[in-house]
């Protein structure tokens, strides 16, 4: 179910039993969650009729949700990350611990069976939210609410939705934004809504009620893995090698998977390599960032950097990075970190003459 639908159910006073909210987008979660609390219970009563618990059983969840509502219609019950839709964690997430074990669904258990009856056999006195940070683990509880259209899912915004949420928090705060500031704070901070809230603030408070640039963008706005990953091949291209390790070693030193800075690398020459490609072929940048299925202002950028390389030399680093990536993964380099620096060797010889 859509986020949005629920919103509409809410509205309508349709809610009741058990939903599960999961997905990356934490802050549509919490909004969502204000706006169920408001039309769900009653005013001044809300303290005596809601319970918010954290890492909960299945019995507290159970037992709260069976409790009767006073001077309300229904109780509203929050078990943010109950235990038993955790996922286990992998070597890599605990690592190098054993991996966390999980409540085990697929045997029969009274822990279990209860929260499938409370789904099953919906007692109508309360809604009951199971709210993930992020995704649920997949076993029967999971299966059942998924077939009864109950999980809520809270996906990252796409482009147009998140352009207008951007422009609607800096037009609350006397603010204008420019379309290219717009694409140049998505690239720079990244999709999360909550990340995006936190610079728009920041913004809207130094221009006071005037306009937000891209220059104002780049010079407040804090910087995504991809913007610093942009930055890092960047300064490398330039011939600045000190700074460009500099970057990296902030990024790794921020716990960043070596595995995922690789994978932006690659992904970054790509964008080069067709973007120098094309212009030189004469396209306009607006029609190279069509092609591509970029913004204008990302691909102005990328042209911009790829200015300071040779097209033959781009290809050929794209390639060894591709190839960086199936030697890792065949095993004749040992490890992402590994690979990761043979790479930056790489790009350094990219910019020399």
């Amino acid at each position: 179910m859509d986020h949005r639908v629920f919103r509409d159910r809410a509205e309508r006073h349709e809610l009741s039993g058990v939903y599960l909210f999961e997905g990356q987008e934490e802050y549509l979660k919490e909004e969502t969650l204000a706006f169920l609390c408001q039309n769900l219970l009653t005013p001044g009563f809300e303290a005596l009729n809601e319970t918010i618990l954290e890492d909960s059983d299945a019995d507290t969840v159970y037992e709260c949700a069976l409790a009767v509502p006073f001077m309300c219609d229904k109780r509203l019950v929050i078990a943010k990350d109950p235990v038993f839709l955790k996922r286990a964690k992998t070597e890599d997430e605990s690592e190098g611990d054993q991996p966390a074990e999980a409540p085990e669904e697929d045997k029969p258990s009274e822990t279990g069976n209860r929260i499938i009856d409370l789904v099953q056999n919906n007692p109508g006195s309360s809604v009951v939210i199971l709210y993930m940070r992020g995704t649920a683990k997949k076993g029967k509880i999971y299966n059942l609410l998924k077939k009864q259209d109950r999980v809520v899912l809270f996906d990252c915004l796409q482009d147009n939705d998140l352009i207008k949420f951007i422009k609607q928090k800096c037009k609350e705060r006397k603010c204008d934004i420019t379309a290219d500031a717009v694409d140049a704070l998505i690239t720079s901070v990244g999709h999360s809504m909550l990340d995006l809230l936190a610079e728009i603030e920041k913004l809207t408070a130094y221009k006071a009620q005037g306009q937000i640039g891209v220059e104002d963008v780049l010079q407040f706005a804090s910087v995504s893995v991809e913007d610093s990953v942009f930055r890092m091949i960047d300064l490398m291209l330039m011939g600045q090698a000190a700074k460009s390790y500099q970057i990296l070693n902030e990024l790794l030193s921020r716990n960043e998977y070596p595995a995922v800075i690789l994978s932006m690398i690659t992904r970054q020459l790509r964008l080069m390599a067709h973007v120098k490609a094309l212009t030189q072929k004469g396209l306009k940048i607006e029609t190279v960032a069509s092609r591509l299925g970029i913004k204008d202002w990302s691909a102005k950028r990328i042209a911009s950097q790829a200015a300071r390389a040779d097209l033959n030399k781009l290809i050929s680093a794209y390639r060894k990075s591709t190839q960086t990536d199936f030697r890792i993964k065949s095993g004749e380099i040992r490890s992402d970190l590994m690979g990761l620096h043979e790479m930056m060797i790489v790009l350094k010889k990219s910019s020399e003459k």
